[in-house]
């Protein structure tokens, strides 16, 4: 209560005292202005605005005003969010589709509500803020369904509620019915003086003598406030920070205070105080987290003061970070002492590279050496084909992926290295003897699949963090190499299957993170800490539990799933708060669990001998007994208790697709949830139906009813591509379907036996879609052994394939076309986002419902066309479609949609064949792309919105066979 109210004072103090961030702003205030009258205070409706410029043009800092005087002006926001860089939590998190808009709107409620929000599905956000008065700032958006995940319809928020959308894409806004967008234009020329003049001398005009420099100074910078002013704070830098800028532009961008801290200790740059000067000049921004960002127009011009260093011999400046730059350096071995650091991503390189084992002899200075690989998956191209004779001996950081020879060399004396990552690498032994480690903190060697014994480390006292994953070959470790590593905090030597023991007369003190899973020879218990709190022992042939005669008072996370041999239950700490023991043969849970007051999730599943649970703590939220009946009802009871409050809110994710409610009804009473038979029902209807659709919507709405729900896409192809025999075929498809059932990735099926056996006893919802008959014989008794109440749910466009099923006529839901209203509303949700179109566009989009097929997949497609156009441009729209009168199939749409793209649309739909028949991820594609003269994914993600394509929550690329 008392920080609560500390909290209302603090909000009080600051909403009444006038904020001065911003005062100094040159224009700023005529722009807040503009945009107050654009939002007509007085209005009660929900606002929804755009602010539209170029990046640099100061789009940001004007929401930033903006939001700093809505949120203080002491009107009723009952809540307010400024969510910035909302593009980059996209391409930081690499997701696409559905898992994209479902993570978005997790980061989304948990900024809003100031706490952690976990969600299961899109309803969650429309309900939780329903009725809420807010005040929502989305900054530098890119892309149609960021929008969509985070404030799709007004309907969402409560009377009153304020929405401003930065970005530099007008169309986007367009698409999303943004008609109220503000145009930041660029300053007038006095303006552009003005700001010049204020981060040059701090005040509004140029001293005595200085008035025609400053004018001149003002043309050659641009119009661009950005720009103005980072001429201004980086030549007002001293020599130091100026260095430091340049560091930050070509090797840190992205990472963390504490790592580059760590880098650059012990060197004439002081990045602690350098760091505070570049943020307090506006030239990078630390975020919460310590992350380090620097504006991308920033970057390039700190690449732009490099390369203005020595414009025709690259090899004389202080950092290479061109890649065709770097490889003619290396080539020609024209490197020289002035170079500090290369940072090069070898997936750039376009041909084969092959660099002498001189080619760092002349670089003595180096520092940061960085050869990794942005796709590790491709092949090698650089290579050493005669080994490598020199690395420079004041090297801090060395990363070199796929390292290509077996040791280091042998002069190299590493005394100033401070991370050493060299994954996947050919080495077989990193050094001889002991050498000069004390600076290093971290070292990567995993994958390293040649490499048969840790490298003498007696020497790195402190070292912190020690990576050894998948090293195949590693067969011992030597008390030697770990015993003075005292301040060693994470131990990962995962997957090295080859390793039988770890030394056990060491205590590594500082060690918290010990992480040895699936190292299947490991048979004892690996006493090297008492302080660690995350322990992995999973899939290891660990026998005895943990041993008695040592503390382990800080665990908090222990995994030992998999031991298949273990029988009794841990001896653990109290504090224990996760536990993963499934797949173990553990017969017995003693009843002093219930003394672990801080247990939060026991994981069992699998465990074939254990017969009754105990009464667990009441801290216990998660408990997971899968695929084994446990006769304790206490158990029953927790396992219901402990959902997600989430999960029980209705969910919205299809409220925009027409009819789609009225189907899932019909299907809900064909499938009896109430009845404990198993039940069997198809859905059937022609190639653009919309069986899929709602397929997916009854599955979103029915799947909390049962303990385990799959719903399972047939690709198409996917199986003839591999003509796997009958057999490997069945097997194929029955081990991916059992793996989505279970949620069990890599599951191994020694016999098809074994896939009825692991359903039994279990209420299963299977939801198969868009099968052929094969598919269906594949699974057929994996399907003939569900039990208690399952349901399976099959959409398929031939009616035989569900005969062949056993799914009879009565039993089969056939999909109708939507009704002449249904079309309209399908057009009007795809074209204006809304259930009917505008007034003044109704008589245009109902001539269009007359027109098209009635498939509901080429009026989407049709709709998202037409979205954003004029009028004019939808008369000459419908002009054509008149030619086409009487055509009325799906195809027809479709092909009337597609002669509406670009040129460039239309190519780049073509080059994403091979992508789509594949099943290729969307970042694989966008890769292969990124060399031709567009932005590929800007691009892919364009012809997704408008329906040609579809980017599935694992990031696969979509397209309809029609």
């Amino acid at each position: 209560m008392i920080e609560r109210i500390v909290t209302n004072v603090l909000q009080e103090l600051n909403w009444c005292t006038p904020s001065k961030d911003f005062k100094d702003l040159v224009g700023l205030e005529a722009h807040v202005s503009n945009l107050n009258s654009m939002l007509y205070m007085d209005s009660n409706e929900v606002k929804m605005i755009g602010i539209w410029g170029p990046a640099g043009i100061g789009k940001t800092t004007i929401a930033r005003a903006l939001y700093n005087q809505l949120s203080s002006s002491g009107d009723d926001f009952q809540l307010n969010l400024f969510m910035e860089n909302v593009k980059g939590i996209h391409r930081r998190n690499e997701l696409h589709g559905y898992s994209l808009k479902l993570h978005l709107q997790e980061r989304f409620l948990s900024e809003i509500f100031n706490q952690r929000t976990k969600i299961s599905h899109l309803g969650v956000a429309q309900e939780r803020l329903k009725n809420q008065k807010a005040l929502i700032i989305l900054d530098d958006v890119d892309g149609l369904e960021q929008l969509n995940a985070l404030v799709d319809q007004a309907e969402w928020f409560g009377y009153g509620t304020i929405i401003v959308v930065t970005t530099e894409d007008r169309q986007l806004l367009k698409a999303h019915g943004i008609n109220h967008v503000y145009e930041v234009g660029y300053p007038s020329q006095g303006e552009a003086f003005k700001i010049l003049c204020r981060y040059a001398f701090g005040k509004n005009s140029a001293p005595k003598g200085f008035y025609d420099l400053a004018t001149e100074v003002t043309k050659l910078a641009g119009d661009l406030p950005l720009g103005l002013s980072v001429l201004v704070c980086y030549d007002g830098l001293d020599e130091k920070d100026k260095a430091l800028f340049l560091h930050v532009a070509c090797l840190f961008n992205g990472e963390k205070v504490d790592r580059v801290k760590q880098l650059l200790a012990k060197s004439a740059l002081d990045a602690e105080y350098g760091l505070r000067v570049l943020v307090d000049r506006s030239l990078i921004h630390i975020y919460a987290d310590g992350c380090i960002v620097m504006h991308f127009l920033l970057q390039q011009i700190g690449k732009e003061i490099i390369r203005g260093q020595c414009i025709n011999d690259p090899g004389k400046r202080q950092f290479l970070v061109d890649a065709q730059e770097i490889s003619d350096v290396l080539v020609d071995e024209t490197g020289t002492k002035n170079v500090l650091g290369i940072s090069l991503d070898m997936s750039e390189l376009d041909d084969e590279v092959y660099i002498s084992e001189k080619a760092f002899k002349k670089m003595t200075n180096l520092q940061f050496l960085r050869l990794y690989n942005h796709f590790p998956d491709e092949a090698v191209k650089l290579h050493l084909p005669h080994g490598l004779d020199y690395l420079p001996r004041k090297l801090r950081l060395l990363h070199w992926d796929s390292y290509p020879i077996k040791c280091m060399p042998s002069k190299f004396r590493p005394e100033y290295l401070v991370e050493l990552t060299l994954r996947d690498s050919k080495l077989e032994k990193l050094w001889e003897g002991a050498q000069p480690l004390t600076g290093l903190r971290h070292m990567d060697l995993s994958s390293s699949k040649n490499i048969k014994d840790i490298p003498n480390l007696s020497g790195a006292m402190n070292l912190e963090k020690l990576y050894l994953r998948f090293c195949e070959n590693l067969v011992t470790v030597s008390s030697s190499s770990l015993q003075n590593l005292n301040k060693l905090k994470v131990l990962d030597m995962s997957c090295c299957t080859k390793l039988k023991a770890l030394p056990t007369n060491i205590n590594l003190e500082s060690l918290s993170v010990l992480n040895l899973r699936g190292c299947s020879k490991l048979k004892r218990f690996p006493c090297i800490s008492t302080q660690v709190q995350f322990m992995s022992l999973g899939e290891t042939a660990i026998e005895k539990a943990l041993p008695t005669n040592i503390n382990l008072e800080s665990l908090s996370v222990l995994n030992l799933r998999g031991c298949s041999k273990l029988k009794r239950f841990p001896c653990i700490s109290t504090q224990v708060q996760f536990m993963s023991l499934g797949e173990t043969a553990i017969e017995k849970v003693p009843s002093l669990i219930r003394l672990c007051s801080r247990l939060v999730s026991l994981e069992m599943a699998g465990c074939k001998n254990l017969k009754t649970l105990p009464p667990v703590p009441a801290s216990i939220e998660i408990l997971d007994l899968s695929k084994k009946r446990v006769e304790a009802s206490e158990a029953q009871m927790i396992s219901k208790i402990v959902k997600d409050v989430s999960n029980e809110l209705p969910s919205t994710d299809f409220d925009r697709l027409v009819g789609v409610e009225a189907h899932v009804a019909k299907l809900i009473s064909m499938i009896r949830l109430e009845c404990d038979a198993v039940k069997m029902v198809g859905i059937w209807g022609p190639a653009g139906i919309g069986k899929t659709t709602i397929a997916k919507a009854l599955y979103n709405q029915v799947s909390s009813n049962f303990q385990l729900k799959f719903y399972k896409e047939i690709f198409k192809g996917k199986y003839e591509v591999h003509n796997l025999e009958r057999y490997d075929l069945q097997n194929r498809l029955k081990k991916e379907l059992l793996s989505g059932v279970l949620d069990h990735r890599d599951m191994k099926i020694p016999d098809l036996g074994e896939a009825e056996e692991r359903l039994k006893h279990q209420r299963v919802l299977l939801i198969l879609d868009d099968v052929f008959l094969h598919d269906l014989k594949g699974l057929r008794d994996v399907i003939q052994g569900l039990r208690y109440g399952s349901k399976v749910i099959v959409t398929s466009e031939d009616i035989d394939t569900l005969r062949e099923c056993g799914i009879h006529q009565n039993q089969t839901y056939r999909v109708a076309f939507p009704s002449s209203e249904e079309v309209l509303q399908i057009i009007s949700y795809s074209a204006f986002g809304q259930r009917f179109p505008p007034r003044s566009y109704l008589e245009h989009a109902d001539e269009v419902a007359k027109l098209v097929s009635p498939f509901p997949l080429g009026l989407r497609v049709i709709g998202s066309s037409l979205r954003g156009k004029s009028k004019d441009e939808w008369i000459t729209a419908l002009a054509k479609l008149k030619t086409c009168h009487g055509d009325k199939d799906v195809e027809t749409a479709i092909r009337f949609a597609y002669e509406g793209l670009s040129d460039k649309q239309k190519t780049l739909l073509y080059l994403l064949t091979d992508s789509i028949s594949s099943g290729e991820n969307v970042n694989n594609a966008i890769f292969s792309l990124s060399q031709s003269d567009w932005d590929a994914e800007k691009g892919i993600q364009t012809l997704a919105d408008i329906a040609f394509i579809t980017i599935s929550g694992e990031g696969r690329i979509l397209m309809h066979y029609l």
